[in-house]
């Protein structure tokens, strides 16, 4: 019942359950406490994420990735240092080395190559199947953090090390950026890094194919529903040539000549 609640985003009917366990001496395990933390962490509620996770730990449960990974996501959503501060405290417990990165990412002093060493650092002790959550966490906390340069670098390190191995795919005659296991914040950021290098591609006057487009997923669940939306609002943001797809939900196109005269219009623009 705690991860039904906890999934569903019914915080208060998760803590009541979870006070009532804790009355009775019921323990959580590591999902429900996982999946305890997302909820109250989704719905601002700090104090009692700390709380749970401390009960949690004090009665044996040992953070695994995909709780370290649900911090991670935590720390994304905060808007005060308070707040962060607090989640910190959590993930300092569970995976000190996330904290360091974490920390490392928003220090302007550190250069690249020491966010390389210390990524990979990360990324290589963290199981397989947490690896792409990590980064995609990560991105989201720079770019909430409006320090966009950290996040396509960390882009950059997920692609080099094999995080996102079908985010391009090229035919003859189509090239598509496919989106769909990224965050929000790391879509955004993919979507910046492949408009940067197909206008650098037309510039060069290298072939192109006839359609291009971009793939969100247009799933029932949430999450694919507000990536969709989010990218939509960011090709506009950007006045990227792609249009939503009347025969496909959660597809974006445009054709070479879409493309080619956006380039156009942004190199008369620079000039100008």
């Amino acid at each position: 019942m705690l991860n039904i609640f906890g999934s569903g985003g019914n915080a208060d009917e998760a803590m009541e359950l979870f006070e009532e366990m804790s009355k009775k001496g019921v323990h959580l395990n590591v999902m429900g406490c996982t999946c305890l933390i997302q909820c109250l962490g989704r719905a601002k509620r700090f104090g009692d994420m700390v709380r749970v996770f401390n009960v949690a730990v004090e009665r044996g449960v040992k953070p695994d990735d995909r709780l370290c990974g649900c911090l991670l996501s935590v720390v994304s959503l905060c808007e005060k240092t308070e707040d962060e501060d607090m989640v910190f405290s959590c993930l300092q417990q569970a995976n000190l080395k996330l904290v360091t990165l974490v920390k490392l990412l928003q220090d302007e002093k550190v250069g690249f190559e020491a966010i390389k060493d210390e990524f990979r650092d990360v990324i290589g002790s963290t199981a397989v199947e947490s690896r792409r959550p990590f980064c995609n966490c990560l991105i989201d906390i720079c770019r909430n953090k409006n320090n966009h340069e950290r996040a396509h670098e960390l882009l950059y390190l997920g692609t080099l090390y094999g995080l996102y191995p079908g985010l391009h795919n090229k035919t003859a005659n189509e090239w598509c950026l496919d989106v769909r296991s990224l965050s929000i914040g790391a879509a955004h950021t993919a979507l910046e890094e492949w408009m940067g290098t197909l206008y650098k591609i037309v510039q060069r006057e290298e072939a192109l194919p006839k359609l291009f487009s971009a793939q969100t997923g247009a799933g029932t669940h949430k999450f694919s529903q507000g990536l969709a939306h989010s990218f939509g609002s960011h090709v506009k943001k950007l006045a990227a040539p792609f249009r939503q797809s009347e025969e496909k939900a959660g597809c974006f196109v445009a054709t070479r000549e879409d493309l080619v005269s956006w380039v156009q219009s942004q190199a008369q623009s620079i000039t100008a």
